[in-house]
């Protein structure tokens, strides 16, 4: 189920309608995305799982979990959250009442498509989920968004077969909660294959999309403390141009 039109594709029917029988332009899915990051001797490494070769959007490619917002993704109870501005800027130019939904996506992504379960032990709560959700919850496990940061937002170009307001998170291991062990990856699902742990030098020999590049080089600055590096790029298309604008609220 699709959310409501987000901010980017409102932005792009302006410029259509001053056409005469525009093509119909691909709707633009909510989504979240999640990079995942462990330290192995120090060393910064980041999971990986490449696309099936008949994959509509982006085949063969090597690109980190996620996926669009599912319509239970906002009925499911979250024993943890982010800190508050990453709150804030989840909101910003967003439908409202979404950002827990983006957060439940990111969860549900990364255990289907890696079996990692971002999620603490649960001994108290008595819980109501989907039922979608009940393997997640196997072993008393309640789902968990304490830690993620939001690094960034970008909206797929038109044109392309599916489009995308995707929100990145960074999942540091040292500041999340994780109920997985991360060597044991046993997806829920076949979207992704080859799926890899890869130290953030070697991130070059993959084959990636060009905005997964931009992202690693955005999550480069950040790890090393950049200066300039103050808030969430945000990309997407306007009158025919590609706009970058920086998320500080």
């Amino acid at each position: 189920m699709l959310l409501p039109v987000s901010f980017s594709n409102r932005l792009q029917w302006g410029k259509h309608q001053m056409t005469k029988s525009p093509a119909p332009e691909t709707s633009v899915r909510d989504a979240a995305t999640v990079i995942l990051l462990r330290r192995q001797n120090s060393e910064p490494q980041l999971l990986f799982g490449q696309r099936r070769k008949k994959a509509v959007f982006m085949p063969n490619k090597f690109v980190f979990p996620g996926g669009g917002i599912e319509a239970t993704d906002s009925n499911v109870p979250l024993c943890g959250y982010p800190r508050a501005q990453c709150l804030q800027r989840l909101a910003y130019r967003s439908p409202a009442g979404i950002v827990k939904s983006l957060l439940s996506c990111a969860i549900r992504e990364v255990w289907e498509e890696t079996g990692i379960r971002l999620a603490q032990h649960n001994t108290t709560q008595s819980l109501i989920l989907p039922d979608e959700w009940e393997p997640f919850t196997r072993n008393g496990l309640i789902p968990s968004a304490r830690g993620l940061e939001f690094l960034y937002r970008a909206v797929t170009p038109p044109g392309q077969v599916r489009r995308f307001d995707a929100r990145f998170f960074l999942a540091d291991f040292d500041h999340i909660d994780v109920a997985s062990d991360p060597d044991r990856l046993q997806p829920a699902s076949n979207e992704l294959k080859n799926l890899r742990w890869v130290p953030l030098t070697h991130f070059d020999q993959l084959d990636l999309p060009a905005i997964t590049k931009r992202v690693i080089a955005h999550l480069y600055r950040v790890l090393r403390g950049h200066k300039g590096v103050t808030g969430v790029p945000f990309i997407y298309t306007k009158d025919g141009r590609r706009i970058t604008e920086m998320i500080n609220n």
